[in-house]
């Protein structure tokens, strides 16, 4: 029956593993779930960025002051290019140059200066941007389209939640745009243009390969924003500014103007200018850092992986076990997060694991505590008014810790049983009522004794009492126990036989008792809807012949029991001699204990 009991709880254990993978990799594609993995893995990228900008790049900034009638050009669109050909002739040193402005429509005043200042620059990169509802790409003005010009685009990728992860790597239609960030880095190592381009990776013409995916790829923010140094337009024209900065550098021109609106959140800040994310844009793919999501086979891995290692863990019924394994796991995850970010470049999502553990764990701690209760509440029907309350203690913290074995256990075990003198006969001549009275009130008595001396119960049988020593909790002089146990019973006999009590009775009567000790299978006894905690074996079976045997008031102790170690009860003992019990064949070294009247 037991056995069947433990198999339907593993299969529980199982199901609820189960059901709580299925929960998990169902809830994998909600937007809630994938919103707290993006937060969390931002949280991880934030706490472990580097803080060291790429050296090479150096933003100017068009900033609120640039767009003030009063210090600066006013609003930007109406501004005369030739400003832009003033800049370049002091920054003229870099390597590369990129304006991250959409020159569109013709600007008369100031399109030729700015294109004459363009000619000669060996790495100019103009910006160009797709539309979003038409997909047309939006170029310059036709005629800055000149000397080695390289249009890119700058359009910036947007998140479900609104934080900017990511950069298009190129558009393809109408010809070739690559991004901004890569057309930097292709005029940094004087690469030609182009761009092999597969699903899971961009590589350039020098062999770096960039992993994309959707044709994307994801940033390595140095750090929040301004963590690359930014210089103002207006110094850079007015000479506050060594021109030696820009020496061999990849300058971009970028707006900061919050008037401009050009501001995203990243990973790393609330709010960044569109020009710095397309400076860590660059930053990335030079420093070959650009970071690789988890893929979603190895996510679902871990999951699974967790799930499983949880369920098992919990099969052991230790609460403390589970609860260490789940506080090991958070710490294994977060650790293997950082160590995956830092060294692997991988982002890994930090919620699902974590989440995996959560409800997993909690689900099983409720599981286990669901058992445990079940568990109190067959010891309590099992043994409650069967053994003494530190006896029923110790079950029920055997319980709590998932140790009591109650569906069968070779063990050793003294067993003692205590049956009527004369019940036969007093059955004959006495109506059923009385003789109901006269067995109640006599195994009462000799259950207090068998209890208070540690005993369990076991079982009545018409006149007959049976109690197990050292069995479901161990007790090393279970055999002194056994026969104190049976002497006080008699003892309380005889007294309550003296009692003015037992003269109220219809009749009086004795009992004799029988002790053996040996090896027997303990445990559940009974059908799946009744059953009784009790021994088998030959120690059960002798310990009964030796109890019919016993005179009254006298107890019969098997030889084993005699092998025990009796310590001051050997002085009680009296020697017998061979005796032929009934069923038996060879006869036993028996002794007794007689209990005066």
């Amino acid at each position: 029956m037991l056995r069947s009991q433990q198999v339907r709880r593993g299969l529980w254990f199982s199901a609820t593993g189960l059901a709580c993978l299925l929960a998990l990799l169902l809830s994998d594609t909600w937007t809630w779930r994938r919103q707290l993995d993006r937060s969390a893995a931002d949280l991880l990228v934030r706490q472990v960025a580097s803080h060291n900008p790429q050296p090479a790049i150096v933003i100017i900034a068009i900033d609120d002051q640039a767009l003030s009638n009063e210090t600066g050009f006013g609003r930007l669109t109406e501004w005369n290019r030739s400003i832009y050909a003033q800049l370049l002739d002091k920054i003229k040193s870099a390597r590369v140059i990129v304006f991250d402005l959409l020159f569109t429509g013709a600007n008369p005043a100031g399109d030729q200066a700015f294109a004459q200042a363009l000619a000669p620059l060996e790495h100019p990169i103009l910006a160009v941007s797709r539309e979003n509802q038409t997909k047309q790409i939006i170029e310059p003005a036709q005629q800055l389209q000149t000397g080695r010009v390289v249009l890119a685009h700058s359009d910036i990728i947007v998140d479900p939640d609104g934080v900017v992860r990511r950069i298009q790597t190129h558009y393809e239609q109408p010809e070739l745009y690559p991004a901004i960030a890569l057309a930097s880095a292709q005029a940094w190592w004087h690469l030609p243009a182009g761009l092999n381009t597969e699903l899971t990776a961009t590589t350039l013409a020098n062999g770096v390969t960039i992993p994309v995916n959707n044709a994307s790829f994801m940033l390595n923010y140095a750090g929040p924003s301004q963590t690359y140094p930014q210089v103002s337009l207006l110094a850079v024209l007015n000479g506050a500014v060594d021109p030696a900065l820009f020496n061999d550098k990849i300058v971009l021109i970028g707006s900061t103007a919050a008037a401009l609106g050009d501001r995203y959140t990243t990973p790393t800040s609330p709010l960044m200018d569109g020009v710095e994310i397309h400076a860590n844009a660059i930053g990335t793919i030079l420093n070959a850092n650009a970071l690789r999501e988890q893929s979603p086979v190895g996510r679902r891995s871990i999951l699974s992986g967790l799930v499983i290692a949880l369920t098992l863990i919990a099969m052991i019924r230790r609460p403390w076990l589970l609860f260490s394994a789940m506080v090991i796991g958070t710490s294994v995850i977060v650790i293997s997060a950082v160590s995956g970010l830092q060294q692997q470049l991988i982002r890994i999502d930090l919620a699902s694991p974590l989440l995996a553990i959560g409800v997993t764990g909690l689900v099983m701690l409720l599981v286990q505590n669901n058992l445990q209760r079940q568990d109190h509440t067959q010891v309590l029907d099992l043994f409650a008014k069967r053994t003494p309350p530190s006896v029923l203690n110790e079950l029920l913290k055997a319980a709590e810790r998932g140790q009591l074995k109650l569906g069968g256990e070779r063990r050793e075990v003294s067993v003692v049983f205590m049956d009527m003198r004369g019940f036969t006969t007093l059955a004959e001549r006495l109506p059923p009522e009385a003789m109901m009275q006269i067995i109640n009130t006599y195994l009462d008595l000799i259950a207090k004794a068998l209890i208070q001396h540690g005993g369990t119960l076991n079982q009545y049988a018409g006149d007959q009492a049976m109690a197990i020593f050292n069995a479901p909790v161990g007790q090393p002089d279970h055999a002194q126990r056994a026969i104190r146990g049976a002497m006080a019973a008699l003892s309380a006999i005889v007294a309550f036989n003296r009692s003015a009590a037992a003269r109220a009775l219809p009749a009086q009567a004795s009992f004799g008792a029988g002790i053996n000790t040996g090896i027997g299978v303990v445990g559940n006894v009974g059908a799946q809807e009744r059953y009784d905690y009790s021994v088998i074996g030959d120690v059960t079976n002798v310990a009964a012949r030796l109890c019919g045997a016993a005179p009254a008031n006298t107890i019969y102790l098997g030889p084993d029991t005699l092998a025990e170690d009796l310590g001051d009860l050997q002085s009680s003992i009296q020697a017998i001699g061979p005796l032929v019990l009934k069923g038996k064949e060879t006869p036993l070294d028996v002794a007794a204990i007689v209990v005066a009247e």
